[in-house]
């Protein structure tokens, strides 16, 4: 949803007092309404869609709307351009603003994330020179050991396995290979139209986190969902925590439940077996037997 500032004094500026008193509250709402259908698009609106905009709101006849778009742009509150289409000055500006604004917001975050990746670099070398000399120091002790040891399967240091993409330029190799040695499977469209690489070590270790869910068939429904839906794509760094979000919210839905209800196959109303009492005998039996009983005295 885009939004845009909104004076909260705007109902006395000149202009929209003498707006209100030639037309009142139904011109004031209309030229709301009408400032709200220029940011949708984008600061132009041609004069035909301003008419059956105006008309479909239901407040005035064809004469009282014709008048009322001549007070819109003999007040200064829109422009006609010459091909008959209507602008504003002010929202032109204030558009041009937001999109500064919006890239130094980008920049912003974009210098962030660079910051944040060299120190996941910085942690990911410490952790590899450290595995290194865990490892180094267990060879040393089982060398030094009298057992004598015919082969040494130590684990390797396996950090770049699942290795997220920590960069565009790095993300991917042109063979479909990610460069931490991964096959790619899929690639997700971000909010910057690139490709963001799915590897297969992503795939396994989701599979293996979410058993109950078929993480290739939810990928594809991302992957076309970031197609049908432009303007919610995620960010390149936002784009793994999304994957997994949507893979646990679908693990919760489809996880069957550990504890059967009362009311399935086999299970009675009160939650017991009704096998249990198929073969006790009823009030009614026991009476029956009774009356027997005393009828053979």
């Amino acid at each position: 949803m885009k939004f845009f500032k909104h004076d909260i004094s705007a109902h006395d500026d000149l202009k929209i007092k003498k707006l209100i008193r030639m037309h009142g509250a139904a011109g004031y709402g209309a030229y709301w309404y009408l400032v709200e259908r220029i940011y949708a698009n984008e600061g132009l609106i041609s004069g035909q869609d301003v008419r059956d905009e105006l008309y479909l709101l239901g407040i005035m006849d064809d004469d009282e709307l014709q008048n009322l778009m001549d007070s819109f742009l003999e007040l200064d509150l829109f422009h006609q351009r010459d091909d008959g289409s209507w602008e504003s000055h002010r929202i032109n500006a204030e558009i041009m603003n937001m999109d500064v604004d919006h890239q130094r917001r980008v920049e912003a975050g974009r210098k962030g994330g660079s910051a944040t990746q060299a120190k996941l670099k910085q942690s990911f070398s410490g952790a590899k020179a450290s595995s290194s000399r865990l490892d180094k120091t267990r060879l040393d002790k089982t060398e030094s050991s009298p057992l004598q040891v015919e082969s040494l399967n130590l684990p390797s240091n396996n950090l770049d396995s699942c290795t997220l993409a920590e960069s565009h330029d790095s993300a991917s190799t042109p063979d479909g290979v990610s460069a931490g040695g991964s096959a790619i499977v899929l690639t997700i469209l971000t909010n910057k139209k690139e490709d963001f690489p799915i590897t297969e070590n992503l795939v396994n270790l989701w599979q293996e986190t979410y058993p109950a869910v078929n993480v290739r068939q939810e990928l594809q429904r991302m992957k076309s969902w970031a197609i049908s839906n432009p303007t919610q794509r995620k960010t390149w760094q936002g784009m793994t925590r999304f994957c997994d979000n949507w893979l646990k919210k679908e693990q919760d839905r489809v996880k069957p439940s550990s504890t059967p209800s009362m009311f399935s196959s086999g299970i009675a109303a009160d939650g017991s077996d009704p096998e249990k009492f198929r073969n006790n005998k009823t009030i009614a039996q026991l009476m029956r037997e009774q009356e027997a009983q005393r009828a053979a005295r």
